[in-house]
């Protein structure tokens, strides 16, 4: 379900509101072996196998790595779990497109509920994620979305690419 709406210039769903904290991290770098094996799988570097002709490896792509940080705070999760009824299983997905709408990469992952170390602090209905992408950098956009698994709640998220990787602030004494 999440991922039919992940498509690029899909109409925006805001069912279930959250934060995505997107950022490109360190600058390009050129696909190792294994991550090329990785991209391959997805739909705009697949190729036709020729029988009797084993394919050869894709060369290598630059590549830049985006991290995406969610966090989701729903009062229905909170109010869900105060009656005792089960912890929201949460869907998170993000997927990288070039100019013509074929997917460069993807991943969807489940969340679960945050616990709280500090038994005064109330994290009931807090949902964080973090993923990690490797994306070509002839992409042209990034999607994210979550969907609560319960009852199909959605939201998502189109950013257009390159982003600028985040530069960290140093300080001298």
């Amino acid at each position: 379900m999440l991922q039919a709406n992940i498509k690029p210039g899909a109409p925006m769903l805001h069912d279930l509101v959250f934060s995505a904290y997107l950022h490109a991290e360190g600058s390009t770098t050129l696909a190792t072996p294994s991550q090329m094996l990785l991209l391959q799988e997805q739909s705009a570097f697949y190729r036709v196998r020729r029988r009797n002709k084993p394919l050869e490896p894709l060369p290598p792509v630059k590549i830049q790595n985006y991290s995406v940080d969610y966090r989701v705070l729903d009062p229905q999760f909170k109010a869900r779990e105060a009656r005792g009824g089960p912890p929201a299983t949460l869907e998170f997905a993000v997927a990288a497109f070039d100019e013509d709408g074929k997917v460069l990469n993807g991943i969807v992952n489940d969340g679960v509920p945050e616990a709280s170390t500090q038994p005064a602090e109330n994290k009931a209905g807090l949902y964080r994620l973090h993923q990690s992408l490797i994306v070509p950098v002839n992409a042209k956009s990034i999607r994210v979305g979550v969907r609560d698994r319960m009852n199909d709640r959605m939201g998502t998220l189109e950013v257009p690419l390159p982003l600028e990787p985040v530069r960290r602030a140093s300080a001298t004494h």
